[in-house]
């Protein structure tokens, strides 16, 4: 190469005195002398054997023939145009020449600036890397995640800040270690394990983990990811681990499934609809209760379940509650799919984003079809007669308030209509009260048709009605005649026969009816009830069938009547009521019993009837305390009987109202008193009226039964008075009966009277009942009485009714007598 170089270097001097014009034979022999420096290899490539000054130029010549060289033995003149015509094939390669160095020289320039390029490029590039790699280790020591690399072996190679925290160590004392240096064997082998998968598996692998970081003794749930780190070449250098503290999240995720199941799973229905009122969620519920399916609700609105009952207003008062307070709740009327129209509880609240910006409104309504159904029953149980469906007592006691306000500003009158169906309870007796329903029923359909519209039909109870009249003039004669006349309506109108089931020919009925006028507020609503009542009452005491108005004599008696009741509950609290007792003889006249009999004894005034006293008691409730005071007088009376022999014997009676009979704890009551004075059953008797036993036979005898196990002896008292069946008195568990002194007053007089007496007696007799007959007071009844064979007497014959200590000194007496 080196060769080559000379060559192309001669040749190029050469070339270049031709060019200039001054090559004569001296200088190609300088030119020739110059190549002496030249290495012996090169000089005889070009046939130069010498560097001196050759004896003769023959050899020069020779030269300069090879050389293509004139001899000219002086120098010759020439032209650019001559070298060139002459050089042109030297000055060709001459100029290639020059273009090959050109190049080469330009190659090496830009090599050269491409080096310099490559190497700013090396030092930014570099310097990226190196920033890249800053950053990268910030990253992953900033990361809260926990971050490690171990190599194949489960050596650890690196790791961040937070996988410290876990291994409470710094990364230089982990770093060369193995899991077994820090956790327990099993936690450890469980590690290598799920690296072991992720080699395996030659992907990243996902998996779930709960630690204790031991540097504060947190426990918490990682979600590991691993990955098989590989090299350029596809060796595997090692596993990375990135773990991330899911305990929270996992907890949120359970408490949204949580809530989802709820809402799932609740039997209201929700719905979700983002701030343009697109449906884009609801739960099973919803369906069930508009029935619509999913599908036909998502990306539809709320309108497609509207009912139409509520305007436009109503919405947009909703849609300002909900803007300004972000909820809204009350009642609304939908539709379902089926067009059913239906009531539903609403609740609307407004879901807002991070920035309190408004993102979502959630809807949960429940169906209260139902509830609706049950608040009018309620409404209705609470208002309305079950069997009439007509008001009851509270709603006309509330309209006749109305009334008598409207009154008072109107001046105008107003009246009261009370009617009492006339024998009621025969018919219950008789048919069943069933056919007493229907009766009811019809009633008070025909007197709903018997009045205007503002007037008020009620149904008290049992078969009692009242009829409300408003508006019937400001003059008070012309508002008695109008309520007359309606009176007469209704009577007529109730005459007619009444069509039941099971009464073929029709059952004709008739209502006792009393009639008041009120004008204003000047009298309670008390007062004009029992004005009307008093008139009633009068009607019935006319014969029945007929009506009558309040008079004021009525009002006396009102006001007397509730002067008594007064005092009947000063004298109670006072211990105005006192027991005497009258005796029971057998036929010898022996003393074998007595029967306690109640009189009130005010202070400073005359005894009062049981006749006036008791009947009040019965209607105002208070013969429940006055019958326990009767028990517990008796028992105690009994327990001091019980102290002489002379009265150790004897059996008490004492009577029980169907009030207190039909009390829920009247068995138990008894059974506490008893045991309280310890008295023995057996030596207490109960006297129960044939109306008290026969209003509910069934109850009647299960209570009576109960009463027969404690020991208590059991006596039909009044017997023959009611209407009473043989069928039910068989049943009865009751051991005597008490043939009432109506029949016993007249039976040697009265032979219908006589017959009775004698029929109960045979009756008994075959049932195995005792009999009492009570009203003795002639030795011919008791004659009679002992003919036909009644065993025990009760009347004033023997005794009239007495303090104890007056029983007590007759008794002494009567048992010396007979002795």
């Amino acid at each position: 190469m080196t060769g080559k170089l000379a060559g192309i270097g001669l040749f190029l001097s050469l070339a270049l005195l031709c060019w200039r014009g001054a090559l004569a034979d001296h200088d190609l022999t300088v030119a020739v002398l110059a190549l002496r420096p030249l290495a012996e290899t090169q000089a005889r490539a070009l046939d130069i054997h010498a560097f001196t000054i050759p004896a003769s130029y023959t050899a020069v010549e020779a030269l300069a023939g090879k050389l293509r060289l004139p001899p000219y033995d002086v120098a010759p003149s020439f032209t650019l145009t001559d070298v060139l015509a002459r050089y042109r094939a030297p000055i060709v390669v001459l100029l290639i020449a020059a273009g090959i160095i050109l190049v080469l020289a330009t190659r090496l320039l830009l090599s050269r600036r491409r080096l310099a390029s490559a190497l700013r490029l090396g030092e930014q590039q570099a310097s990226a890397l190196s920033r890249s790699y800053a950053h990268l280790h910030t990253l992953v020591e900033t990361i809260p995640d926990l971050v490690w690399l171990k190599d194949p072996q489960g050596v650890f190679l690196a790791c961040n800040p937070r996988f410290e925290a876990l291994l409470n160590a710094p990364e230089a004392e982990i770093i060369g270690k193995t899991d077994d240096a820090f956790v327990p064997r099993e936690l450890a082998e469980f590690f290598r394990e799920k690296d072991r998968q992720a080699i395996a598996a030659g992907k990243p692998c996902l998996n779930e983990e709960w630690v204790t970081f031991a540097d504060n003794g947190q426990r918490a749930l990682l979600e590991t990811i691993k990955t098989p780190m590989r090299d350029a070449e596809g060796n595997l250098v090692g596993v990375l681990g990135i773990a991330r503290d899911i305990t929270t999240r996992r907890a949120d995720e359970e408490r949204l499934r949580f809530f989802a199941r709820i809402v799932e799973c609740a039997r209201e229905a929700f719905m979700v609809t983002d701030t343009r009122g697109t449906i884009v969620a609801v739960n099973p519920s919803f369906s069930e209760i508009t029935g619509y399916s999913v599908a036909e609700v998502l990306g539809q609105t709320p309108a497609m379940l509207k009912s139409g009952r509520q305007d436009a207003g109503f919405y947009r008062a909703l849609w300002t509650t909900l803007q300004r307070d972000g909820t809204w709740e009350g009642e609304i009327w939908d539709r379902r799919k089926d067009g059913e129209i239906y009531p539903k509880w609403l609740s609307i609240t407004t879901v807002r984003d991070e920035s309190d910006q408004a993102s979502h409104y959630v809807a949960a309504f429940s169906d209260i079809s139902e509830r609706k159904a049950v608040e009018e029953r309620i409404h209705n149980l609470a208002f309305y007669d079950p069997l009439t469906d007509l008001p009851n007592r509270r709603l006309l006691m509330d309209r006749l308030e109305h009334a008598l306000q409207s009154s008072t500003r109107s001046r105008q009158h107003g009246a009261l209509l009370f009617l009492d169906l006339d024998h009621f309870k025969t018919l219950n007796d008789t048919q069943g009260h069933a056919i007493g329903d229907q009766l009811l029923i019809e009633m008070g359909k025909r007197l709903s048709a018997c009045v205007r519209d503002i007037d008020t039909v009620s149904r008290l109870g049992g078969d009692e009605f009242v009829v409300l009249l408003e508006g019937l003039g400001d003059e008070e004669a012309d508002a008695a005649a109008q309520a007359e006349m309606v009176a007469e309506k209704v009577h007529a109108c109730l005459n007619r026969p009444f069509m039941l089931k099971g009464i073929e020919q029709g059952y004709h009925s008739s209502a006792s009816i009393g009639l008041t006028l009120f004008s204003g507020q000047d009298i309670s609503l008390d007062t004009l009830f029992k004005q009307a009542d008093m008139a009633m009452y009068q009607a019935k005491d006319a014969g029945r069938n007929t009506i009558r108005f309040f008079n004021p004599a009525m009002q006396a008696t009102i006001e007397s009547r509730a002067a008594m009741e007064a005092a009947l509950r000063r004298g109670l609290e006072q211990g105005e009521l006192h027991l005497h007792y009258q005796p029971q003889v057998d036929s010898m006249g022996t003393w074998v019993g007595a029967e306690a009999l109640l009189r009130w004894l005010p202070p400073r005034r005359a005894p009062i009837s049981p006749v006036d006293f008791i009947p009040l008691a019965e209607e105002t409730g208070l013969i429940l305390p006055i019958g326990r005071l009767v028990l517990q007088t008796a028992c105690a009376q009994i327990k001091h009987w019980e102290t002489s022999a002379a009265t150790r014997h004897l059996i008490l009676a004492v009577n029980v109202s169907a009030r207190q009979f039909h009390q829920p704890d009247f068995v138990a009551g008894v059974a506490q008193t008893l045991a309280e004075y310890g008295v023995e059953p057996t030596r207490l008797k109960l006297e129960l009226t044939e109306s008290a036993v026969l209003g509910n036979v069934e109850e009647a005898i299960s209570r009576m039964v109960s009463l027969k196990a404690l020991g208590i002896g059991l006596s039909l008292d009044d017997f023959g008075t009611g209407y009473s069946s043989l069928s039910y008195l068989k049943r009865l568990p009751v051991e005597q009966v008490k043939i009432d002194r109506s029949f016993v007053g007249d039976l040697t007089r009265d032979s219908n009277d006589a017959a009775i007496v004698r029929a109960i007696l045979a009756m008994s007799d075959s049932l195995g009942l005792a009999v009492v007959a009570e009203g003795v007071e002639t030795d011919q009844q008791f004659a009679f009485l002992i003919q036909y064979g009644c065993p025990l007497f009760q009347g004033y014959l023997f005794g009239r009714p007495m303090p104890a200590e007056e029983f007590m000194r007759q008794l002494q007496a009567n048992s010396a007598t007979t002795r």
